[in-house]
């Protein structure tokens, strides 16, 4: 059990430590949570088979952490801080409980979605690299493998300055369908007149590729804009005979590459990383029919050796935000 000590040594009641730790989260305060109003029910009705009805209560955990939460597609959930003073071990670094609590909301968030209900069973947590006071944290939890009753989740904390891994987490969660309340042939209660329907699901989107190139890349290439999903972008690229592009590193996304036509090479380089010797890299070809992966935080380079554009098309997962996404870097070859 943790006990919290006031100002004069006497020790603090759970109550008592909640609003003291409240009063130091800018914008929160510990005791109007505990006197706000608790949601009516959030109790499980088991349903036929396997399905469920749920009602949902805030994480004021989180809140009070100082969380922000994003859902961007089913099975997927993104968390971020930014480290303050009270988040501090005493060694100055961030507190592996934070890290842990920061990687456990995302994926409790994964495992609750829309369509699903879970409950996290198992965590385990692999602390890389230390975080510091003023550091934008963003942990990303997403489904790695579907089981029948229960899913595997894998969660990446990476700084968002630079991209690099600070922890990395596994984890396990049952999981159930939730009812909608319309039932399985859309029957069952209606919701009451004026309030808001479901949220609209995606729409179909075709498109060709367009003409002429939308935007030019950080990296110096044409790019021409495809479309996009709530879990990832689409882009095709272009980079002219005889060009090197600008050598980069992506803060947050990662992207797989299929190239087209023409040739060329592209050059990786790994996040440096406490565990390893050395950040592994190397220098492969590209040719049509090749198929690469990008990885969060992997410096990248590539040119156009021969007498045709190196064309390819890309994946960026989450979608490009549309912001100073791309960190310049040195490469082995000079820009041209």
């Amino acid at each position: 059990m943790i006990v919290g000590r006031g100002a004069s040594g006497t020790p603090l009641a759970p109550a008592e430590l909640l609003v003291a730790v409240g009063a130091a989260v800018p914008g929160r305060s510990g005791r109007d949570m505990l006197s706000a109003p608790r949601p009516e029910g959030g109790r499980c009705t088991g349903q036929q088979g396997r399905r469920l009805t749920v009602t949902t209560h805030p994480d004021t955990f989180a809140a009070l952490l100082g969380v922000a939460l994003t859902r961007p597609a089913p099975g997927v959930a993104e968390a971020s801080l930014t480290v303050a003073p009270y988040h501090l071990n005493p060694h100055g670094t961030a507190h592996g409980a934070l890290l842990y609590s920061v990687g456990g909301v995302a994926l409790a968030a994964a495992a609750n979605d829309a369509h699903h209900s879970g409950m996290v069973s198992a965590v385990h947590v692999d602390y890389l690299s230390p975080a510091r006071m003023g550091d934008r944290l963003v942990a990303r939890a997403e489904v790695s493998e579907r089981m029948p009753r229960e899913d595997l989740f894998t969660v990446r904390v990476v700084r968002a300055g630079d991209g690099e891994l600070v922890a990395r987490l596994s984890g396990r969660a049952s999981r159930r369908v939730r009812d909608t309340g319309q039932g399985d042939r859309g029957s069952g209660p209606r919701p009451p007149a004026g309030a808001p329907g479901p949220a609209p699901r995606e729409r179909f989107a075709t498109q060709r590729l367009p003409a002429e190139p939308d935007v030019v890349a950080p990296d110096g290439s044409d790019v021409r804009v495809l479309l996009r999903l709530g879990g990832g972008s689409m882009a095709h690229f272009e980079l002219g005979p005889g060009r090197t592009s600008a050598a980069v590193r992506h803060r947050t996304v990662e992207e797989i590459w299929y190239v087209l036509g023409g040739t060329g090479r592209m050059w990786r380089r790994e996040p440096d990383g406490p565990r390893a010797p050395g950040p592994r890299e190397e220098v492969v070809a590209l040719a049509a029919g090749t198929c690469l992966t990008i990885p969060s935080g992997t410096a990248f380079q590539f040119r156009a050796d021969g007498e045709e554009p190196l064309r390819a098309v890309g994946v960026t997962m989450p979608p490009w935000p549309d912001h100073d996404e791309a960190i310049p870097v040195k490469g082995p070859w000079p820009t041209v």
